[in-house]
């Protein structure tokens, strides 16, 4: 994902903006910027080179390390980093949170709303007067009637189809879903049409 966000930002020309990278994996470099240590270290590396913004680029599979990346970022000081791919297509009155990618080939149409740290994989369609709240992560080829609701911290899984309905918060749509009807807080579905098919549980009881 950190790949991602950097080739949207090299295609309005803005890779030299980018000064670096933080990985927990590895210590070589990164699309040819250096990697400046732990993700942990960050509040130390935004002050020793004197950064101004900051992106997230950890996926979905690792939601509970997203999660305090996010308090982390947050607490630093720095502004959130937002990339929209060149190549996609937002109407100028839709409202971008902070810390938003929006990947290749993906449309966003008019009075849509997208939370802080949303991300829109490649060719993802959303209507227009959808309501995405923060964190919510929508995969490739999503596509979306107008006015549905997704609450915070949604998983939609690649190429699910969701008409006029409420996505629930922490809830997981899995892939090449069709969602017909509302999908409550803390569930699981899928299939064509979707069936709730089980309960999560809380973030507190992860």
């Amino acid at each position: 994902m950190g790949r991602a966000f950097y080739g949207a930002l090299a295609s309005h020309g803005l890779a030299k903006t980018v000064v670096g990278f933080l990985d927990d994996g590895r210590r070589d470099d990164f699309c040819g910027r250096p990697i400046f240590g732990r993700c942990r270290d960050l509040p130390s590396i935004i002050r020793r080179h004197r950064i101004s913004h900051v992106a997230l680029g950890v996926g979905y599979r690792f939601f509970q390390d997203r999660q305090e990346l996010i308090a982390l970022i947050n607490e630093s000081g720095c502004e959130w980093a937002s990339a929209v791919h060149a190549s996609a297509m937002v109407n100028p009155d839709v409202r971008l949170g902070r810390g938003v990618f929006i990947s290749a080939g993906s449309v966003v149409n008019a009075g849509t709303r997208i939370g802080d740290y949303g991300v829109l994989w490649s060719g993802v369609i959303l209507e227009h007067d959808n309501e995405i709240d923060e964190d919510v992560y929508i995969t490739t080829g999503v596509m979306t009637a107008g006015y549905v609701k997704i609450r915070a911290h949604a998983f939609i899984g690649m190429g699910s189809m969701i008409a006029k309905c409420t996505i629930g918060e922490y809830a997981t749509i899995g892939a090449g879903s069709l969602v017909l009807h509302d999908v409550p807080d803390h569930t699981s579905a899928w299939g064509r049409p979707a069936r709730t098919v089980k309960r999560k549980p809380a973030l507190a009881d992860v």
